[in-house]
């Protein structure tokens, strides 16, 4: 997961203003966390359980976005 966020801080570097941040750390420690887990299960013999686990992972990943934009949102009523 450290490398995955490391790896994300460098990402994000090249990314336009807008974007940087701080979400290249959080989704590359996710990607990371995903892959580490799937080569547990891979290395315990179960493919079935790694990519059932990763593609969990991955899923967790989609409340980022979300999350960005209810707080969006409130921040627009706000200011309304």
């Amino acid at each position: 997961m450290i490398i995955g966020a490391m790896t994300g801080i460098e990402v994000e570097s090249y990314l336009p203003k807008a974007f940087q941040k701080g979400l290249g750390v959080v989704v590359g420690a996710g990607l990371g966390n995903a892959t580490s887990d799937w080569l547990g299960g891979a290395v315990a013999g179960n493919i079935g359980m790694a990519n059932g686990t990763a593609l969990g992972c991955i899923i967790g990943l989609a409340f980022i976005p979300a999350i960005l934009l209810i707080k969006n949102l409130r921040k627009a009523r706000a200011s309304n």
